[in-house]
């Protein structure tokens, strides 16, 4: 019934879905950038390799708007709806269905995967490392990715190292994680960077890390964690923590709670 939708559908197999589009899957966006010896050394290289990420974020990002709305109380489909948004709305989607597809979710995973395993770390401009923040807002994307398979399928195939051929794909015997096992295994290094702030060449379209590791943990129920986090991101964020701060100040003074436009 409607009232005992599902927030969560496991699709009986993964490898299937995974194979269905490895091809796409292993799409590198910013391959005719890359350099002969596999690192990502330059700045105009790494902006490239984060727009091309920002790029498979966009086309997850399209699709995870269409999966919740039509899986949501608040919409519905009208015998004008196509057959792929009827199968979204009754739980029938197979791996055919193109607003269903776990690829396009993987796509992101493996070119962050690969950004993080060739970015060359050691870029300095005097004692300011000038890859940090680039690598926090990466590792927010892939977080971002791996937290929306796990909420739409379950568990879910988890891999941190690049798969670059078909042949890598057919013996990878990466373990299938849930989001407990997820946000234990990415957050212990994404705390390496909290409190980096986003990238200004691409800020408008990152996530903060520290939004991020807030989300992990309120999703593994660590309060205190999750708390910590969205705080530091506001105390770093100082036009935020100011509209905070007057609106709470305001609401004090008026005996009247405020909404806050963050």
């Amino acid at each position: 019934t409607d009232k005992m939708k599902k927030t969560r559908f496991f699709i009986a197999s993964m490898m299937t879905l995974f194979l269905s589009s490895c091809s796409d899957m292993l799409d590198v966006e910013d391959k005719r950038h890359l350099p002969a010896d596999n690192t990502i050394g330059s700045k105009t290289d790494s902006l490239f390799y984060a727009l091309g990420i920002m790029q498979a974020m966009q086309e997850a990002a399209d699709m995870y708007v269409v999966q919740n709305e039509m899986r949501g109380d608040l919409v519905t489909t009208t015998p004008y709806s196509s057959t792929h948004l009827r199968e979204m709305a009754n739980y029938t989607a197979t791996t055919a269905n193109k607003y269903d597809s776990a690829y396009v979710y993987y796509k992101v995973i493996n070119n962050c995967n690969n950004y993080i395993a060739r970015r060359d770390t050691a870029l300095y401009n005097g004692s300011y490392n000038v890859t940090r923040n680039e690598f926090a807002a990466v590792h927010s994307f892939r977080a971002w990715a791996y937290l929306q398979l796990a909420r739409m399928y379950g568990r879910v195939k988890f891999f941190t190292h690049p798969l670059t051929s078909i042949s890598q794909i057919d013996n990878d015997q990466s373990p299938m994680y849930g989001i407990s096992e997820i946000v234990n295994a990415l957050a212990p290094e994404m705390e390496k960077y909290s409190g980096s702030p986003v990238p200004s060449t691409i800020a408008l379209a990152c996530i903060p890390i520290d939004v991020m590791l807030g989300e992990m943990y309120l999703e593994v129920g660590n309060w205190p964690a999750a708390a910590s986090h969205y705080y530091k991101y506001l105390v770093n964020d100082k036009i935020k923590l100011a509209k905070l701060e007057t609106a709470y100040s305001r609401s004090i003074n008026t005996d009247v709670t405020l909404p806050i436009d963050l």
